[in-house]
């Protein structure tokens, strides 16, 4: 009773644990915009595809390797010519009786002794196609959700580097207004001016970022990170 509790409980956790690290159904659209991205991701990847079609093969594979007993058996069937040539009426021609249609079978012990290795071959072979594609979908889902949160972040640094550099701005034209009118020195001018065009580095950079993160999405979706959002329903900013 022990034993049957500890193996429910390990298909439950492993059920678990594959529902939450599988693709999303790929025929309705998720909840999250990074669902979405990730069902692209499945869909366009040819990596994934292979490996989808490496399960199948397997699983044919077995299908066929249950089937290996049907080798055991064989038959034969086919017509006698000799039968037509032995006429017993010529003289001098003894009386040879040959069926006309001869029928056969036999035993090949073989496949009825293997087929049941092979089959557990095929079946651990297929185990193997299934623990890739699915290795190869909890890989994938990490990608894409790490690219989506650089994304996110990449976004947010640039609002507030957008911030920064508007406030350095009036910052320094407000320093440059005053310094024309020598009510301050040229080291406060300086640093004003120093100050906003780092900030106006700094926010090209981070918008620099934010492409960069839809190029690497891209790579994966299969078209533009626009084209994906404008599909899902929302308006890139």
């Amino acid at each position: 009773m022990y034993k049957f509790f500890c193996f429910l409980f390990t298909l439950i956790v492993a059920n678990s644990i594959n529902a939450q690290n599988t693709i999303p159904d790929l025929d309705t659209m998720p909840e999250r915009f990074e669902d979405f991205l990730l069902q692209l991701a499945w869909q366009n990847t040819p990596a994934n595809r292979i490996l989808a079609s490496h399960q199948f093969i397997a699983a044919e594979n077995t299908k066929i390797a249950r089937m290996g007993w049907t080798r055991a058996v064989g038959f034969n069937f086919g017509f006698n010519q000799n039968a037509e040539e032995n006429d017993p009426s010529m003289p001098g021609t003894e009386a040879i009786l040959f069926p006309r249609v001869s029928i056969g079978a036999s035993l090949n012990l073989s496949p009825l002794l293997t087929t049941a290795y092979q089959v557990r071959a095929a079946k651990e072979t297929e185990k193997i196609a299934e623990a890739e594609l699915y290795q190869g979908q909890v890989d994938i889902k990490e990608t894409i959700y790490l690219i989506y949160e650089d994304y996110l972040l990449a976004k947010d640094v640039l609002k507030v580097r957008v911030k920064t550099e508007e406030d350095a701005k009036a910052t320094f034209e407000l320093v440059k207004a005053l310094f024309k009118n020598s009510e301050v020195s040229f080291e406060d001018y300086n640093a004003a001016y120093t100050s906003y065009h780092q900030s106006v580095e700094a926010k090209l950079e981070a918008a620099s970022k934010v492409r960069i993160t839809k190029i690497n999405m891209e790579k994966w979706i299969g078209m533009s990170f626009g084209e994906a959002a404008q599909l899902f329903g929302i308006i890139q900013e």
